[in-house]
C-alpha cells in the first residue's frame, strides 16, 4: 500500500486516497465510523482484536413504475414503428425502431459493469420487473427492425420501377416528338413539291413520312396526297383508287359493287357504260376525265425522259469528242499524215502513242512513250513500226522479236527486224496484214520489247477506230 492508496475503514479493502465511497461495499466514505467504546481504566485492557466494522448501508427501495412506464412507452413506440411501416412510411419506421433499440439498450445497461451481459445476469439474479420486459420486448423489437427493412427494401424497388417508368415515358415522349418533327418535315416536303406538280418527288417525300417506324400520329392528309401523286404519275392502282373514293362518296350500291370488281380503270369506265344508272353519264365524265389526264400526263413524262436521255446522251458525246480530241493532240489516238516521197508518191502514215510512259537508266533518262506506226511507203511497202526517242531494242543482226495481245486475247509473237541504218531505237514488226486486220476490231494493243540492260518493258496503246486501207 501506498501513499496514493488506503484502507476501506469496513471492508478493508484497498481503494483511492481520494474515494469517498468504497468501490466494493458502497459505504460513504465522508461520515467518520462509529468509536470504539472507552475502557475503564480500572481494569486491564483485552489484547488488541482486527476490527471490522459494519458498514452502515441505507436501503432505499426503487421505483417499480418508472421501470413499467418506460418499458411501456418502448411498446408504443414499436408498434407506431411498426404501424408506419405497414401504412407504407418505411422512413419514419425505421426512425421509430431505431429510438426503440437506443431506448432498450439504455434500459440493459448496468451502471456498474457497462455492460449488457452483466446486465442480464444481474437482472436475473435481482428479478427486477423493467428489465424483464425490455428482454422480453427484445425478440418483439428484432421482428420489427427485420420487417422495417424488408419493408424499406420493397418500397425501394417500388420507388426504382416508379422512377424507371417515369424515365420510360419521358424516353418514349421524346422519341414520339423527333418522329413527328421527321414525319411534318417529310410531309411538307410532300406538299410543297405537289403544289409545283412535282409527282415524283412528292410520292418519295410521302412515302418516306409513312415509312417513319415508332410514330403514330395522324397519317390520312398525308395518305392522301400520295394518292395524289400516284394518280397523277398515272398508276393504275391509284387512278383506280381514287375514282373508288368518288364512288363511295355517291353512295350508289350498284356503282360501288362494279368499282370492287374492277381491276383497272379501263375495266372500271366499261362497267359504268354497261350500268343502268341515273348518275352514270357523269360518273363517266369522271372516269374520262382521270383517263384523259393520265394518258396526257404520261405522254408528257415520257417526252420528258426522252429528252432527257438524248441531253444525257448528246452531253456524253460531247465529252467523249473533247477526250479524243485531247488525246489526240496528246497522240494517244490515231493520228494520219500524208507527205511526199522525194523519189515520187506520197507516204501515208497512222501513229499512236502508248498510254504509259517509261524511263531507262544513264544515258537514256526521262519520262518517254512508245510510237507504234501503220506506214505505206511508194518505195518499201507497208510497214508496222514500234519505235522510241532514246532506248535500244536489242535485237541485233538476226531476227528477233516482239509479243503482241489484242483487247484480252492470246499473246502472239511477232517477227521483228531493225531498220537498215542500224538505229537501235526502232523495229519494223513483219506480217502487216495480220497485225492491220487484229487492230481494225479492237480497242487496246500490248506490245511487249525487250531492252538492252532494261529487261522487258510493256506498252499500251489505244486502237480503236483504226481508219486505215
Amino acid at each position: 500500500m501506498d501513499e496514493d492508496t488506503k484502507k476501506c475503514p469496513y471492508c478493508a479493502e484497498i481503494i483511492k486516497a481520494e474515494a469517498i465511497k468504497c468501490k466494493h461495499c458502497g459505504s460513504d466514505l465522508t461520515e467518520q465510523p462509529n468509536p470504539q467504546p472507552q475502557v475503564q481504566a480500572n481494569f486491564a485492557a483485552p489484547p488488541p482484536q482486527a476490527y471490522y466494522p459494519i458498514p452502515q448501508v441505507q436501503y432505499k427501495p426503487k421505483d417499480k413504475s418508472t421501470g413499467i412506464i418506460g418499458m411501456g412507452c418502448l411498446t408504443l413506440i414499436i408498434m407506431v414503428a411498426w404501424l408506419a411501416l405497414s401504412g407504407g412510411m418505411p422512413a419514419l419506421g425505421i426512425v421509430l425502431n431505431i429510438i426503440a433499440a437506443t431506448l432498450a439498450v439504455a434500459f440493459l445497461v448496468n451502471k456498474k459493469t457497462k455492460s449488457i451481459i452483466g446486465s442480464i445476469f444481474r437482472v436475473n439474479q435481482e428479478k427486477k420487473t423493467s428489465a424483464i420486459v425490455a428482454m422480453a420486448l427484445i425478440p418483439f423489437f428484432l421482428f420489427c427492425l427485420l420487417g422495417s427493412s424488408g419493408a424499406f427494401m420493397e418500397n425501394r424497388k417500388t420507388v426504382k420501377q416508379q422512377k424507371e417508368a417515369k424515365q420510360a415515358e419521358i424516353k418514349m415522349a421524346k422519341l414520339q416528338a423527333e418522329k413527328k418533327a421527321q414525319f411534318d418535315a417529310k410531309a411538307k416536303l410532300g406538299n410543297e413539291a405537289l403544289t409545283a406538280k412535282n409527282f415524283e418527288e412528292a410520292k418519295v417525300a410521302f412515302n418516306d413520312a409513312l415509312n417513319i417506324q415508332g410514330y403514330s400520329g395522324k397519317k390520312d392528309e398525308v395518305k392522301s396526297g400520295l394518292l395524289m401523286a400516284r394518280t397523277a404519275l398515272g398508276e393504275d392502282d391509284a387512278v383506280l383508287e381514287y375514282i373508288r373514293n368518288k364512288i363511295t362518296s355517291m353512295k350508289d350500291s350498284e356503282l360501288q359493287a362494279i368499282s370492287n370488281e374492277a381491276k383497272s380503270p379501263d375495266e372500271l369506265l366499261t362497267g359504268i357504260e354497261k350500268a343502268d344508272a341515273i348518275i352514270k353519264p357523269s360518273l363517266q365524265n369522271i372516269v374520262k376525265d382521270e383517263l384523259l389526264k393520265r394518258e396526257e400526263d404520261r405522254k408528257l413524262k415520257v417526252e420528258q425522259k426522252k429528252k432527257a436521255e438524248e441531253d444525257k446522251k448528246k452531253k456524253q458525246e460531247q465529252a467523249l469528242a473533247k477526250i479524243n480530241e485531247d488525246n489526240k493532240r496528246m497522240g494517244l489516238r490515231w493520228n494520219y499524215t500524208e507527205s511526199p516521197e522525194s523519189m515520187g508518191g506520197t507516204v501515208k502514215t497512222a501513229y499512236v502513242l502508248s498510254n504509259n510512259q517509261i524511263s531507262f537508266g544513264f544515258p537514256y533518262k526521262g519520262l518517254q512513250r512508245a510510237r507504234l506506226s501503220l506506214r505505206i511507203h511508194p518505195r518499201y511497202g507497208k510497214d508496222v513500226i514500234l519505235s522510241l526517242d532514246k532506248g535500244q531494242f536489242l535485237c541485233g543482226y538476226s531476227n528477233c522479236g516482239v509479243t503482241v495481245k489484242f483487247d484480252n486475247g492470246i499473246s502472239q509473237r511477232y517477227t521483228a527486224t531493225e531498220p537498215a541504218d542500224n538505229s537501235s531505237n526502232t523495229l519494223f514488226l513483219r506480217n502487216y496484214s495480220k497485225f492491220v486486220q487484229n487492230a481494225k476490231r479492237s480497242k487496246k494493243v500490248y506490245i511487249e520489247a525487250t531492252f538492252y540492260q532494261e529487261g522487258n518493258r510493256v506498252f499500251e496503246f489505244d486502237i480503236e477506230d483504226l481508219k486505215w486501207n
